[in-house]
């Protein structure tokens, strides 16, 4: 979860990384860029179909 106002203001993923590799890492460093705290829930699971 991101605020849309911290979104908005990175810019979203970044597109240099498209077609979608890395573009998570990317902005987790870009919002600890913007002095927030970055959080994660280890046991999730993430399914792409």
């Amino acid at each position: 979860m991101i605020r849309k106002s911290l979104w908005n203001e990175i810019g979203g993923f970044d597109k240099r990384y498209k077609p979608a590799y890395c573009e998570d890492s990317d902005l987790a460093f870009e919002v600890r860029k913007h002095g927030y705290k970055v959080m994660f829930q280890p046991e999730s699971v993430a399914v792409h179909f």
